[in-house]
């Protein structure tokens, strides 16, 4: 049987919970892929971590005699530090770790949080932003898991994925496709009308000028896939790096440009690899056939039970 486990997001105030987006961008908070794959991964954790709510023992309570605020910050400084952890020398604080100081409060990488200083009076704290399971060869089957609708875009994703992997044929991806200008609009709308990130309120002008800076970017190969099939990799990789800006967010026309992002990420895995669906196939589709389907396509796990609840 094999079993999914997510990675999680830690807080400098202790406590991790799930979370997408979580590495293979190649920067970001600690510079993942710069500080290798024990950055990526972090530190070994216990895998109750990784559980959808975290449980705290009465017994590790007690024997922190602190309460469990209290805990949460502690034991990130063991995490980090203790070689059963690290798997580096006594002392080592561990590469995807860092210490926040009252002093910088709001240095990026590594964000000080004044509730530590009020509630619990410290003027340091030492702690990781993401993790990802730990186990010994054969000694568990699981599959990690990440998901976002940016890495299809980002051409240094696409390469750190595979970097990442032991057997790069055993990644399984999922593409969800939706109409277009509906999944367009709906960017849109989240961005420019809900977070107000986007200036543009009238969707019309918006598309206007997203697509003729695309236009400007490349005219020769501006909607033209033909041309862009016959890119060497390096090319085509650059392409999308400088005109569809890293499939960031508010690149509502680029991103929603299925073609040329998938035929990127086809540059460096199988067909075979990719399950394509329609977002609007998998809305009319029965819950518990989708999971069978996403179950024979990860070869995760299935019981009879999970596909019940599913049907609820």
């Amino acid at each position: 049987r094999r079993f999914m486990l997510p990675g999680i997001a830690c807080r400098v105030v202790g406590g991790c919970e799930h979370r997408k987006e979580l590495f293979f961008y190649g920067s970001g908070f600690s510079s993942f892929f710069q500080n290798g794959l024990a950055g990526l991964h972090g530190p070994e954790l216990p895998l109750e971590m990784f559980q959808l709510k975290e449980e705290y023992p009465q017994v590790a309570l007690r024997r922190a005699q602190v309460g469990k605020e209290d805990l949460k910050v502690q034991r990130m400084e063991t995490f980090c530090t203790h070689p059963n952890h690290t798997h580096l020398p006594a002392g080592r604080m561990h590469p995807s770790c860092c210490v926040a100081r009252t002093s910088d409060p709001k240095r990026w990488e590594c964000r000080w949080h004044e509730t530590l200083r009020k509630a619990q009076g410290r003027t340091t704290s030492m702690w990781f932003q993401t993790a990802m399971p730990w186990v010994k060869p054969h000694e568990y089957n699981f599959a990690a898991t990440d998901f976002t609708p940016n890495y299809m875009c980002t051409p240094q994703a696409m390469a750190n994925i595979k970097l990442a992997a032991k057997d790069p044929r055993d990644l399984r991806f999922i593409v969800l496709m939706r109409d277009p200008i509906m999944r367009t609009f709906s960017e849109w709308s989240m961005f420019a009308l809900g977070w107000n990130w986007d200036p543009v309120k009238n969707f019309s002008a918006a598309m206007a000028y997203k697509l003729q800076a695309l236009q400007r970017c490349n005219r020769s190969l501006y909607l033209n896939v033909s041309r862009l099939r016959q890119l060497p990799t390096t090319e085509l990789a650059a392409y999308l790096r400088k005109c569809f800006d890293y499939g960031r967010a508010t690149m509502y026309a680029t991103s929603s440009m299925y073609s040329a992002c998938l035929l990127h990420a086809l540059r460096y895995f199988k067909r075979e690899q990719f399950l394509v669906l329609r977002y609007e196939d998998l809305m009319a589709m029965d819950a518990t056939a989708t999971l069978r389907l996403l179950s024979r396509f990860t070869g995760l796990h299935l019981d009879d039970s999970t596909a019940a609840k599913a049907r609820g």
